[in-house]
C-alpha cells in the first residue's frame, strides 16, 4: 500500500477483492473484511492500495548520479593526480556530498513505518533532508561567488593565490564552508521552532502540503529561493562583466598566458551558466519530491518529481564535464597518441623483419 489522502479510503479502487488478508499491508490497513467473494483491505487515513514509486525514483536518480560522478572523478584523479584541490572542485564535491545524504535519507526514511520511526525521529529526518538540500543551494552560491571573483580579478580559482594586490586569506576555506552550514542549520531551526508539529505526517517524513502547513512551507521556500537567487545574482554579474567589460577578461588572459598550461586549465573553467541554472533545478527537484510524497494520488506531481530529478542530474553531469580542466583529457589524449606511435613503430619494425626473412 502507498500513502494517499483521506478521500482514498472509500473509493472502489481501495475495495479491490483480495484472495486473502495476507495481501493487506500491515502498516496501512485498519482491518481486513471477509466477504462472500474474498477479502477487502480497509485502508488507514493517508493510505491507498497502490505503490507510489515517484519519490523512490527521484531519490534514486539523485543518489546514484552523485555516486557515479564522484566515482568517475576519483578514477581520473588516480591516473591524473593534481597537486591541490581548487575551490570550484571543492564546492562541487561538498554539494554532491550534501545531496547524497539527502538522497539516501529519502530512499530509507521518507516512510516512517518502514523502520518504525517515532514522531520525533521523523522530525529529525525532515530536518536533515531539508537542510541537505538547502546546503546544496548554499554551496551553489559559494561556487558562483568563486567564479565571479575570477572574472573580477580577485583570485584565480585558488585558496592561496591572489590577483595583483589582493591579500591572501588563509581562513577562507573554513569560512566559506562553515558559513553556509551555520546559516542553513540556524535558519531551518528557526523556521521549525514554531511549526515543527506540522512538518511530518503518519505516512511521510517529508512534510504535508495543505492549507494548515502554509506557515511551514512558505518560509522554507523563501529561504531556498533566496539561496538560489544569490547564486544566480553572482552568476549574472559575472556573465555581464564578461560580455560588457572586456578589459577584465583581457587582464585575465594576460595572466593566463604567463603561467603553465596545467594551471591555466584549472583556472579557466566555464561555470557561470551552470551556477545560474543549476540551483533552480535543484530547488524544483526538492519541491516536487516533497509534493509527490505527500500527494501520492496526484499523477502530475509524481511525473514532475522524476522529470526535475532527471533534469538536475543532467545539468550536474554536463557541468562536471565542462568544468573538468582541459589538461585532463588533453593529457589523456597525449598519452594515447604516444602509445599509438610506440605500438605503430614496433609493428612497423616487425613487418620489416618478416619481409626481410621472406626475401
Amino acid at each position: 500500500m502507498a500513502n494517499g489522502t483521506a478521500t482514498d479510503i472509500e473509493t472502489p479502487f481501495n475495495k479491490k477483492i483480495r484472495k486473502s488478508c495476507d495481501e493487506c499491508d500491515f502498516h496501512g490497513t485498519t482491518f481486513c473484511e471477509n466477504i462472500t467473494v474474498g477479502f477487502v483491505c480497509h485502508c488507514k487515513e493517508g493510505w491507498k492500495t497502490s505503490a507510489n514509486v515517484a519519490p523512490l525514483a527521484s531519490a534514486l536518480a539523485l543518489s546514484t548520479h552523485q555516486i557515479i560522478v564522484k566515482f568517475v572523478k576519483a578514477i581520473l584523479l588516480i591516473y591524473l593526480p593534481h597537486n591541490e584541490q581548487d575551490p570550484q572542485t571543492y564546492y562541487q564535491d561538498s554539494r554532491s556530498f550534501a545531496l547524497t545524504i539527502a538522497g539516501f535519507g529519502v530512499l530509507l526514511f521518507r516512510q516512517p513505518t518502514l523502520f518504525h520511526l517515532s514522531y520525533l525521529d521523523c522530525k529529525w529526518v525532515f530536518y536533515v533532508i531539508t537542510a541537505s538540500y538547502l546546503l546544496g543551494l548554499g554551496f551553489f552560491a559559494a561556487e558562483a561567488l568563486n567564479a565571479l571573483e575570477l572574472i573580477t580579478l580577485q583570485q584565480p580559482n585558488s585558496w592561496i593565490t591572489r590577483f595583483f594586490n589582493h591579500e591572501t586569506r588563509d581562513a577562507e576555506l573554513a569560512v566559506r564552508t562553515v558559513v553556509p552550514i551555520i546559516v542553513v542549520a540556524s535558519g531551518l531551526l528557526t523556521i521549525l521552532a514554531a511549526t515543527y508539529t506540522k512538518a511530518t505526517s503518519s505516512w511521510s517524513c517529508l512534510g504535508v502540503f495543505s492549507a494548515e502547513t502554509i506557515d511551514l512551507w512558505s518560509p522554507i521556500f523563501l529561504f531556498a529561493m533566496c539561496l538560489a537567487l544569490i547564486a544566480t545574482a553572482f552568476s549574472y554579474r559575472g556573465l555581464f562583466i564578461r560580455k560588457h567589460l572586456p578589459h577584465y577578461q583581457m587582464k585575465v588572459e594576460i595572466y593566463l598566458n604567463s603561467i603553465p598550461n596545467g594551471e591555466k586549465n584549472t583556472i579557466e573553467k566555464r561555470n557561470l551558466i551552470f551556477t545560474a541554472v543549476g540551483p533552480w533545478l535543484m530547488l524544483l527537484s526538492y519541491v516536487t519530491l516533497a509534493v509527490s510524497t505527500a500527494w501520492v494520488t496526484a499523477s502530475f506531481a509524481n511525473t514532475l518529481a522524476i522529470v526535475f530529478a532527471a533534469l538536475y542530474g543532467a545539468c550536474n553531469l554536463i557541468q562536471s564535464i565542462f568544468t573538468t580542466p582541459e589538461a585532463i583529457y588533453k593529457e589523456d589524449l597525449g598519452r594515447c597518441d604516444a602509445l599509438y606511435k610506440d605500438y605503430s613503430s614496433a609493428i612497423d619494425k616487425c613487418l620489416r623483419l618478416v619481409i626481410a626473412i621472406d626475401v
